[in-house]
């Protein structure tokens, strides 16, 4: 919440927030205190299909993770995959494994975990240059397909193991399949 308050007054901005969880009703109050509540708008839990569609709204995706005071943290957010998959750039930090899908200014911005000014200047970026956010959004999406998707992860893990790719190894067994059935 913090860095939206420190976003430039004249930039034209609004927060949808879709989940819950144990920090909801202080990010409200932190909101209502910080002036900002009636730019945000707090969905709730909502179903999956209320959720794609409030990141078809979207004019990009921001997630500030950071790890917490007892040391919990994400791994890989599976949410940035998601809004990546929906042509969303992204903007979050560089906390736990992010950065092993985000890469700051390729597929996204990264800011450091609990900098709001840094997180607000990487937002006001993104606000104000829409050419910026399609490119960051193309590469992001392209990342999530070809590098995050289940073959691209499979052949990954194959190549660290000396096997060959899924799906080398789908075409050979495609042939060895027909090879018997012509027996």
């Amino acid at each position: 919440m913090t860095a939206l308050a420190r976003l430039p007054p004249a930039l034209h901005w609004r927060f949808e927030h879709v989940g819950a969880g144990e920090l909801s009703d202080r990010l409200k109050a932190q909101a209502a205190a910080l002036g900002i509540a009636d730019r945000c708008t707090w969905h709730g839990a909502q179903p999956q299909k209320v959720v794609f569609a409030a990141l078809v709204r979207a004019d990009l995706f921001a997630l500030a993770s950071k790890k917490a005071a007892d040391g919990d943290q994400d791994g890989l957010p599976n949410v940035l995959m998601e809004a990546a998959h929906q042509g969303l750039a992204i903007v979050s930090t560089r906390a736990a494994a992010i950065g092993e899908f985000v890469s700051d200014g390729d597929n996204g911005l990264l800011a450091a975990p609990g900098a709001p000014d840094e997180l607000a200047t990487a937002l006001a970026r993104l606000v104000s240059d829409p050419d910026l956010r399609q490119r960051l959004a193309s590469r992001a999406s392209e990342v999530v397909r070809t590098r995050f998707s289940f073959d691209s992860g499979v052949d990954w893990i194959a190549a660290a193991l000396g096997q060959p790719a899924f799906a080398d190894s789908m075409v050979a067994e495609a042939l060895v399949s027909e090879a018997r059935a012509a027996e």
